[in-house]
């Protein structure tokens, strides 16, 4: 009993494993050369507690290259000093972003414990037109809107519920499956807000 548990624990983590897919993020940018790119994801959201996925030492040339492993959807983060970026990034895909100009921390803000890095979506160069990166911007800028008309509109429920209509009627399909989670949580911190 005991060998077949064991057999069935090494199984199971061996499928994680498995399920696992090579994802790899490069770019160019050469006033970042000579700097240590850092990349994680956010594994608490709460504490923001984060693992560090790859890191890489931009060459002087300006190219850098971030390989890693995923077996589900992240947003990641990349440390740039004044600027924090983020991208969604599927399992097995490959991404060539471009960065914003360098702007590193200054002293005031190193050794400020309270200081936190702009944050901003990396751009992409020439993504596929159903990539999950420009689906979400697409749905923040007219769920944006709709946060408008409800804030505006002293947040009545018939507003709120005409909004999350709106949003489902342009972005009906859920093609992917964190997509779908994304928006359920931007509905609910609509809906709570105005309880």
């Amino acid at each position: 009993m005991r060998k077949n548990l064991c057999l069935l624990i090494g199984w199971c983590m061996g499928m994680g494993v498995a399920l696992a897919h090579p994802t790899c993020i490069e770019g160019r940018a050469t006033d970042y050369a000579g700097r240590k790119l850092q990349l994680s994801t956010i594994t608490d959201g709460l504490s923001e507690q984060r693992r560090l996925l790859a890191s890489d030492t931009v060459a002087s040339d300006g190219r850098f290259r971030l390989e890693f492993e995923l077996s589900e959807t992240r947003m990641l983060c990349l440390d740039l000093g004044h600027y924090e970026g983020r991208l969604y990034a599927e399992p097995g895909k490959h991404y060539e972003i471009a960065l914003p100009e360098r702007q590193d921390l200054t002293e005031a803000e190193r050794f400020n414990p309270y200081f936190r890095p702009k944050l901003i979506l990396l751009s992409l160069i020439d993504p596929p037109a159903d990539d999950l990166n420009l689906l979400i911007d697409r749905f923040d800028e007219t769920a944006d809107s709709v946060w408008e008309d409800c804030l505006f509109g002293g947040g009545r429920p018939e507003l709120i519920e005409a909004g999350v209509n709106r949003l489902e009627e342009e972005f009906p399909a859920d093609e992917h499956s964190f997509f779908g989670r994304y928006k359920r949580y931007n509905y609910a911190m609509l809906v709570n807000l105005y309880r």
